[in-house]
């Protein structure tokens, strides 16, 4: 008489095959700082700023990971003016140096506004601090700081941040950035008069952003303001 094989067992069988003809679970690799930078943008333009800095944490260690062993002093440029900058004063210097991409540098740059955002001002100085030591002329650096320095309430440090930042603008900021920049360091400027008394300097550095800019309604504005005291 033929044995019949119970239908457990022929389940247990079936089962046994299925896990032997299954592939190995394919492994993510990590996100690249790159594309973890990508991702911070788009959660601070839906308002998430922990996910961004959640985000922006893992690139900076990235980071960090890259440059540990590095001995060069490293620049970041945007342009051929800023790195022919930092060569030529590498060369004086007489200091190792390389000159790379921005990655590294946006990265503390917008954890340095993150932390703003998250009124952490301690930790935003910091790594807008950490920014600059990348890119010592960068006009948008720079008026973040001066930004911060506003928000601490020393606004003749501010001033003098955003005269740097106005400086470096109209000498190194890359052509379809400069008018942005100009205008925010103009304004910072502009800002920073007005809390100090200078008003009518106020004025003035108001009216050059919007000749740069004729747009700007963010200067529109603070011009108004001042014709109402």
């Amino acid at each position: 008489m033929k044995k019949l094989i119970s239908v457990p067992f022929i389940l247990l069988l079936s089962a046994c095959s299925t896990i032997g003809n299954q592939s190995e679970p394919e492994v993510q690799a990590p996100q690249t700082a790159e594309s973890l930078l990508d991702d911070s943008y788009q959660h601070l333009d839906s308002g998430k700023v922990t996910f961004a800095l959640a985000t922006l944490l893992k690139a900076e260690k990235q980071c960090n990971e890259k440059h540990a062993d590095n001995s060069n002093k490293i620049f970041v440029a945007r342009s051929p003016d800023e790195r022919f900058f930092y060569l030529l004063q590498a060369t004086f210097e007489e200091v190792a140096t390389s000159v790379e991409k921005s990655l590294c540098a946006d990265v503390h740059y917008l954890l340095g506004y993150t932390y703003v955002e998250l009124k952490n001002l301690d930790n935003a100085l910091k790594h807008v601090t950490k920014a600059l030591e990348f890119s010592p002329v960068n006009a948008a650096y720079l008026s973040e700081l001066g930004h911060i320095y506003q928000l601490q309430g020393d606004f003749q440090k501010a001033l003098n941040t955003y005269k740097q930042a106005e400086e470096n603008a109209d000498a190194f900021s890359p052509a379809p950035l400069k008018q942005e920049e100009l205008g925010r360091a103009k304004r910072g400027i502009g800002y920073s008069l007005i809390e100090l008394g200078e008003l009518e300097q106020a004025k003035a550095k108001f009216n050059e952003a919007l000749a740069l800019n004729p747009n700007d309604n963010n200067a529109r504005a603070e011009l108004a303001y001042i014709n109402s005291l």
